[in-house]
């Protein structure tokens, strides 16, 4: 009777206790049933604390089958691995980890940014895999039903100023600027397609014009003469309506506009053949007649 009195007494005063249950070494057991494994301030069911890479192995002896980890909450289910302190992250790898603590690197998570890293979910039928610097960064992903995902490389957050950039070679290539302009070996693009070298192409297609100057064959058209001509020529070295060399080499050449202006004076120029036939014509009549 005495002997399970004392024992009574010991289990009251333990339970009374905030204090764990130590063996001696590092090991714990706290009076809300929580474990230390190497450490005695335990702050979780279970607390292991190491001081080598490999802090807890879990092994199956079947060599086909899974070592499983299971979250079974009484609410919604969520299994959340946390790395915390420092440069935080997880590096997932295969193979001894006992020289570096993950053996063989097959994939890093790191985060330097706490919206940021590795997306992968499925939430109905709009899944999205994404791999971002931040919430609004999207490095490459896509999102959205199957079959009409929308794939991104970059940002589609309506702020900042990101741009991306395709490299090569060591080298950066081609630039998508954040106004959308984009430059290929321009990585300062004015225009919204700029190219710093040569383009072949089977066809180029203007679709939007200024006027076409079909207004040259109106009956009103004001024709300019032949002398007239000649005498801007003689003064200017160029068309009149037709940029100089000096302007092209210093602003360019606007394919569109320089089409129409050429073939502006190919419309003059048939007027002016038209008249040329009409009076040649009437001279060989007037020579017939005499």
């Amino acid at each position: 009777m005495k002997k399970l009195s004392v024992l009574g007494l010991l289990v009251s005063a333990f339970s009374a206790s905030a204090s764990p249950w130590v063996d001696g070494g590092a090991n714990g057991i706290t009076t809300t049933g929580k474990v230390g494994v190497g450490t005695t301030a335990v702050n979780a069911a279970l607390h292991v604390k190491g001081v080598n890479y490999n802090i807890l192995t879990l092994e199956t002896s079947n060599s086909d089958s899974y070592v499983t980890l299971t979250a079974k909450p009484t609410g919604a289910g969520r299994f959340a691995f946390n790395s915390w302190g420092g440069a935080s992250g997880f590096i997932f790898g295969t193979g001894d980890p006992s020289a570096n603590g993950y053996g063989t690197e097959l994939m890093r998570l790191q985060n330097f940014n706490t919206a940021g890293g590795l997306v992968l979910r499925n939430s109905g039928t709009t899944p999205e895999y994404a791999l971002r610097g931040n919430s609004d960064t999207w490095l490459f992903g896509y999102v959205g039903a199957s079959g009409s995902e929308d794939i991104s490389i970059g940002s589609q957050a309506n702020s900042g100023t990101r741009t991306l950039t395709f490299a090569a070679g060591g080298l950066a290539r081609m630039k998508i600027a954040a106004n959308g302009r984009v430059g290929i070996g321009n990585l300062n693009p004015t225009e919204m397609l700029e190219v710093a070298g040569n383009i072949k192409a089977n066809t180029i297609k203007v679709a939007k014009f200024e006027v076409v100057p079909d207004y040259v064959f109106d009956k009103d058209y004001d024709l300019e003469p032949l002398k007239n001509v000649e005498r801007f020529v003689k003064a200017n070295k160029h068309l009149k309506d037709v940029p100089s060399a000096k302007e092209l080499n210093s602003k360019g050449m606007d394919l569109a506009s320089m089409n129409l202006a050429l073939l502006r004076k190919v419309e003059e120029l048939t007027l002016h053949a038209i008249q040329q036939e009409k009076r040649i014509s009437a001279l060989e009549k007037e020579r017939r007649v005499k």
